[in-house]
């Protein structure tokens, strides 16, 4: 295995935790056989470790994707990066609005896929924009659509139940990413959002 593909193993560990193969074969659009493939070269290396069927990042892979993570930083504009985090941040607090609306009630259905199609519309075209930058962003895009198309046909746990792969669930990773993509840390972003 590349270290490409290495750093895109690990980096699914971290931001999914303990995780099943399948789980992570999902998440990174691979077979649960090419999983399996994978994580057992991953486990030889020592990268991760495994224990009940589910696996996790060992302190040997942390530290090579931190590695990664800051070469991979390092390589891209991060100028362009910080204007698309911030157009990023502008749409997460619609679409965190619009969560809270459908969780207390206030959205029927029909309310509900005209505001999502208007909001997948145009984040779609920012992820787009984020996977020009970092390619291997792309799984993301095939991802949110799943998970909209599932919303469209009137199935709302896939607007945040965790019980499935939901818009919201996909968003808070898709954060996530970003958020060390730009050396950021969750707790200090949730203090500046509280803070505003």
């Amino acid at each position: 295995m590349d270290a490409e593909q290495t750093f895109l193993w690990l980096q699914a560990l971290r931001l999914k935790g303990r995780s099943q193969g399948s789980d992570l074969a999902a998440a990174l659009g691979q077979s649960e056989e090419e999983a399996a493939v994978a994580l057992e070269s991953l486990e030889s290396e020592g990268l991760v470790i495994r224990g009940d069927g589910f696996y996790g990042l060992s302190e040997g892979g942390n530290l090579l994707r931190i590695a990664a993570l800051d070469a991979e930083r390092a390589s891209v504009d991060t100028e362009l990066l910080e204007g698309l985090y911030a157009e990023f941040l502008r749409v997460d607090a619609d679409f965190k609005r619009l969560v809270t609306r459908v969780q207390l009630g206030d959205v029927s259905l029909e309310e509900l896929s005209r505001d999502l199609t208007e909001h997948h519309e145009l984040f779609r075209a920012l992820v787009l924009r984020f996977t020009n930058l970092v390619p291997r962003l792309e799984r993301y895009g095939p991802r949110f659509d799943s998970a909209f198309e599932y919303l469209r046909a009137g199935d709302r746990r896939y607007l945040a139940s965790p019980l499935v792969e939901s818009y919201h669930s996909l968003w808070f990773e898709f954060h996530e990413e970003l958020i060390q993509m730009t050396g950021r840390t969750r707790a200090a972003e949730e203090a500046g959002s509280s803070a505003t």
